[in-house]
């Protein structure tokens, strides 16, 4: 009979701990998703010296992320830019709220290093 409580309450230990390893897992990947688009961005912007409407719309369309950046009229060689690309996540374990996973850089216009 013990042995079956064991077993039980040993049960209640695992379960939220895979589950929390899963939401680990999840979190983990989506970040490094994150920063290999956050670095395709950095490369766009020292190229063009600007995010253009068409980079942010897509990075909505493909990746489901969003991108904010400083808003500037006129952005010139030599000046930073700064953006944050973020995403939400749900997790496994806490289904009433969503994390979310955030980037940020800076990058100088004109400067291919």
């Amino acid at each position: 009979m013990a042995s079956n409580l064991g077993n039980i309450l040993a049960l209640f230990i695992i379960i939220p701990l895979i589950l929390f390893t899963g939401d680990l897992i999840g979190i983990q990947s989506m970040h490094n998703q994150l920063e290999s688009l956050a670095t395709q961005i950095t490369f766009s912007i020292q190229k063009n010296g600007y995010i253009t409407q068409e980079l942010n719309f897509e990075i909505y369309q493909t990746y489901h992320a969003y991108l904010e950046y400083n808003k500037k009229e006129e952005q010139t060689f030599g000046e930073f830019v700064d953006f944050t690309i973020y995403k939400y996540y749900e997790g496994i374990l806490w289904n009433d709220k969503d994390l979310i996973i955030k980037v940020n850089r800076s990058v100088l216009i004109g400067y291919f290093g």
